[in-house]
């Protein structure tokens, strides 16, 4: 019995042989996992702060493209401006020729009107030769004698 007592106390020898051996193995790991939470922990605060520079680009992104769809905006509206005044310039052009023409047709009927004060005049005129010649016409000859008294 004292063998079978020996061989127990024996095995429990060994059993805490092979248990402080595996406590020393768990003291030993225990700095690695204390490194090992820091470096995750290290890990976990960067993946936040790429969290947080991802969220900022993005902001920054939908900023750019707001700013894109406006300076698209800006340039069709400035091609309409350019279309539109391109169109003002024809028709300026066109307003141009018919103001030249205008005066052209003005020059003609102050032309035409001073032309026909002329005529009038000439009428005028005419009609009074035409009057004074029928005056003349009607008249009683005077004898040769009065006439050239009244000249004198």
């Amino acid at each position: 019995m004292v063998a079978a007592v020996r061989r127990e106390v024996e095995a429990v020898h060994e059993i805490s042989a092979k248990s402080r051996e595996d406590l020393d193995y768990l003291a030993e790991q225990r700095d690695e996992v204390t490194q090992l939470r820091a470096r995750v922990q290290q890990l976990l605060d960067t993946a936040s702060e790429t969290e947080e520079k991802i969220a900022v680009i993005e902001s920054r992104r939908r900023a750019v493209d707001e700013v894109q769809s406006k300076a698209g905006m800006i340039a069709n509206l400035l091609a309409d401006v350019r279309l539109n005044l391109d169109s003002l310039t024809e028709q300026k052009a066109v307003v141009d020729h018919v103001a030249e023409q205008l005066a052209g047709v003005q020059f003609a009927s102050q032309e035409a009107t001073g032309l026909r004060r002329a005529r009038q005049q000439e009428r005028e005129l005419a009609q009074r030769i035409a009057t004074n010649r029928q005056q003349l016409r009607s008249r009683p000859a005077e004898p040769a004698g009065r006439r050239d008294a009244g000249v004198a």
